[in-house]
């Protein structure tokens, strides 16, 4: 059993007393307040405990639980698994069990009665970036589920701008928050397309006084403002030159505007703007046939060339990941993984997508990540950085970004760039103000 850093402590005190939006950064331990909270609150409301969470982290949740809670009955659903009617009556009578349940799963489950009719104690929503969208199936019946206490998880509340935050806050205080265009109104700012009359947003407001609304319900802390002596993530990106087969291709696909493109012995079929810009990206991750893309030549080549390092290699896209595993005899997750193995094995080159390992496992003694290709979202990146920089480390870690000039790659970046710039401007001053 862990015992709580005072800062972990910090949060618990607050989950016990309210529900909770805890942001703290990756790595600083956030399932350990979700369970502690949990824990304490349930002895005074004896009910059971449901965690909802990515499907690649059940495991994750049920191997914390088990560590930190004595005695304690685990369940995992999904969607063939659901209360039946006897468990609901023990729920109502004061059964203590935990249950985990996934995001897709639960969707699933709540067209179904049982589980929508059982008081929980605590329902942690880990990940729970993943309920911003207001008008999605899988936040609406989340609203549904009754509780106590409410606890939401995420190291990335904001993608954009603040208004991501408001399906957060009202599954958290409903009444406080229940209209959506009120609160935008107040803390979002929007330019109005000259054509087509719909909004953009493009930045916060009223910071200060949002600050002062979320106190006592939201809290965020930074690895460094933990331990100010934390080594720091190098971060860099490697400019890499494609070879002339590679660049034949990409112009031939940019410039084409066929939806039926010949490529060597192949034909792409290209029907809008959104594929051909995959396609481009696939081309620059994967390569061509049996030409191996310049960014995985250059991965290949760091492994062999830092023989001593452990190597942790990103993609997008599973093809790239596959092939890169299969060259270096490497370890490769592309879904969900026991954490004991994983956390036991500790390989030296591991291989994934952004995807499945990007937010799912501590990785810790990797020294070096490589981002084959990145991907559009800033959650997920950020998620999958830190999977390397945790609280623990003694060392410096470095992050390297590999990309092609003048090509697809400098529009990722360019709207990466956007994004954490304003998500860092909003959550800096909530830190400081909430």
């Amino acid at each position: 059993m862990l015992n709580p850093f005072p800062y972990q402590r910090v949060a618990i005190d607050m989950g016990i007393k309210s529900n909770l939006l805890c942001a703290d950064a990756c790595g600083l331990g956030k399932t350990l307040i979700g369970i502690e909270t949990a824990r304490h609150v349930q002895q005074h409301h004896p009910h059971p405990i449901l965690v909802i969470c990515k499907k690649g982290a059940k495991l994750q949740w049920a191997y914390a639980i088990e560590t930190q809670v004595k005695d304690v009955s685990i369940k995992l659903l999904d969607a063939h698994r659901n209360f039946d009617e006897e468990e609901r009556k023990e729920a109502q009578n004061g059964s203590t069990a935990w249950y985990i349940i996934h995001f897709a799963a639960l969707r699933k489950l709540l067209k179904k009665d049982p589980i929508a009719r059982v008081y929980f104690s605590t329902i942690i929503v880990d990940e729970a970036h993943r309920i911003k969208n207001r008008r999605a199936q899988q936040t609406q019946g989340i609203k549904k589920l009754l509780s106590y206490r409410k606890l939401a998880l995420t190291a990335t509340e904001m993608e954009r701008s603040p208004e991501d935050l408001w399906s957060i806050l009202n599954y958290l205080r409903p009444s406080k928050y229940s209209g959506f265009h009120g609160f935008t109104a107040r803390y979002v700012e929007y330019e109005i397309h000259p054509y087509f009359k719909w909004r953009k947003a493009i930045g916060p407001k009223n910071l200060d006084k949002l600050a002062r609304e979320l106190h006592g319900i939201y809290i965020k802390r930074s690895k460094e403002e933990v331990r100010a002596d934390l080594p720091p993530l190098i971060e860099e990106r490697v400019p890499i030159q494609p070879n002339p087969v590679l660049q034949t291709a990409y112009t031939t696909i940019e410039t084409a505007d066929d939806i039926i493109i010949p490529l060597g012995d192949e034909e792409l079929i290209i029907p809008n703007v959104l594929a051909k810009i995959m396609k481009l990206r696939q081309l620059l991750s994967n390569g061509l046939g049996q030409y191996t893309s310049d960014k995985m030549e250059y991965a290949l080549s760091y492994v062999a060339d830092n023989p001593d390092a452990n190597i942790v290699i990103f993609s997008v896209f599973r093809n790239t990941a596959e092939r890169i595993a299969r060259k270096l005899d490497a370890t490769l997750v592309m879904g969900a993984m026991k954490v004991p193995d994983i956390q036991a094995l500790r390989p030296k080159i591991l291989v994934g997508t952004i995807g499945a390992l990007g937010e799912s496992h501590d990785l810790p003694w990797m020294d070096v990540a490589i981002f084959v290709d990145v991907d559009w979202s800033s959650t997920a990146m950020q998620q999958a950085k830190d999977r390397i920089h945790r609280i623990t480390i003694t060392t410096p870690k470095l992050a390297l970004y590999l990309y092609h000039p003048g090509t697809v790659d400098d529009l990722i970046f360019e709207a990466l760039d956007k994004k954490w710039s304003d998500i860092t401007l909003v959550q800096e001053y909530l830190k400081r103000h909430a």
